[in-house]
């Protein structure tokens, strides 16, 4: 019977899978479902913890850059931060970490893709989204935000650092 060979075919095929799984786990077939289940769980608590971390990081990353850059004529810092190899999770928290910061607005650009992320203390006086928005729209690019934190891409890394100069003179 032809449809039978196939059925034990895939039935073996399945064990020797299940098997596979079980010895690169360290634990029994019959011990596969709650040892994923655990090892989910540990994955979640990981990414937890890193993003806890990634905030960390950003925000040491901030405050080392705001005290490295002197206020302008009024008042404001202006941080600017070109990405070499940060991801863009890291960025956007870079950005979000300057709300708090006192007469603040910071810029980080990204290259790959062309992106933007921009993030502006409370008492700046700007609005991150509404101000880079139409600057992004002006180069054909796309992007958007909060008062505090906007991010977007550009076609290219010269229509980006246009962007740049526009929002970084905000205010």
């Amino acid at each position: 019977f032809l449809a039978g060979a196939r059925v034990l075919a895939h039935g073996h095929a399945s064990d020797a899978a299940l098997a596979a799984l079980a010895r690169d786990l360290g634990c029994a077939v019959n011990q596969l479902v709650p040892m994923v289940a655990t090892r989910q769980q540990e994955m979640k608590a990981l990414r937890d913890q890193l993003a806890e971390l990634e905030g960390e990081v950003a925000g040491a990353r901030v405050r080392a850059l705001y005290e490295a850059t002197p206020p302008d004529d009024d008042g404001v810092r202006r941080m600017i931060h070109r990405a070499s190899d940060e991801s863009a999770a890291l960025l956007r928290l870079m950005a979000q970490a300057v709300a708090p910061l006192p007469r603040a607005l910071f810029l980080a650009i990204g290259t790959s893709p062309p992106a933007i992320y921009f993030g502006t203390s409370n008492d700046s006086g700007v609005d991150a989204g509404a101000r880079l928005k139409p600057a992004l729209a002006a180069v054909g690019g796309r992007g958007g935000g909060s008062a505090r934190v906007a991010q977007g891409t550009a076609p290219t890394g010269e229509a980006l650092a246009l962007v740049a100069r526009e929002v970084r003179h905000a205010g």
